[in-house]
């Protein structure tokens, strides 16, 4: 897949990470060069310095035969303009990250359907039932999928006994290429570092490579839990 990612920050480098040595052809879009040259060095991607919100910036990136953007910046008009423009340009299927809530709320206008963009995620509310599927998984409770089904996002209740509670995310032997989105403990959901503990009956927000997600998940699950596998059509 061609596939282009706006923002190089925090969510911009993750899904970079977890889409590197894939077979897909990245270019990441950021407005400073320096932290594009940081991850060009760990990454094998192709870097563009400049606004993605701007038509000749992304059709510079190859937004007219990309297959997906992903507009990930700190800032929710830029990421809509751009993955706006992107479809426009020609990209088969269009995601942009929003901090604003009201921007998922269709009570007045559909902003997604309005934009012609595809999905719209909110990472602070992502238990919104909006990006998820159900499962036949009884442990997880949502699913979205990536690059043709390549990466997984997996939210599910963290079980009484299970070998992460109680250890810092920095300690946890994650698989390369598993991120943990997110944490969602009571009403508060947080987007954690790696000092924070994990704790009984938090919801963990994983994105992972799915030929490794198994080997994530089991840090997780209660020791009389058996992970189902889990098909997912269409998408």
């Amino acid at each position: 897949m061609r596939i282009i990612i706006c923002g190089a920050g925090e969510v911009g480098s993750q899904a970079s990470e977890v889409l590197d040595g894939k077979g897909h052809s990245i270019t990441m879009i950021d407005r400073d060069a320096s932290r594009l040259a940081k991850i060009e060095d760990r990454l094998d991607l192709s870097t563009l310095a400049g606004n993605c919100a701007h038509a000749d910036i992304l059709m510079e990136a190859g937004a007219s035969d990309a297959d997906l953007i992903v507009a990930a910046t700190d800032n929710d008009e830029v990421n809509l303009l751009a993955a706006s423009i992107a479809r426009r340009l020609g990209v088969r299927k269009t995601i942009a990250r929003v901090h604003d809530y009201t921007y998922l709320e269709q009570e007045s206008i559909n902003y997604s359907r309005s934009l012609g963009i595809d999905r719209l995620i909110c990472p602070e509310y992502l238990t919104a039932g909006a990006i998820a599927q159900s499962l036949r998984n009884p442990a997880a409770l949502a699913v979205e999928n990536f690059a043709g089904g390549q990466v997984e996002m997996q939210q599910f209740r963290t079980a009484p006994g299970a070998r992460a509670v109680g250890q810092q995310l920095s300690d946890l032997p994650l698989p390369p290429g598993v991120r943990i989105a997110a944490i969602s403990r009571g009403r508060e959901v947080v987007i954690p570092d790696g000092t924070m503990r994990i704790e009984e009956k938090d919801v963990i927000f994983l994105v992972a490579n799915a030929d490794v997600f198994d080997t994530a998940y089991k840090l997780f699950a209660g020791q009389s839990f058996t992970r189902q596998k889990v098909v997912i059509n269409g998408g």
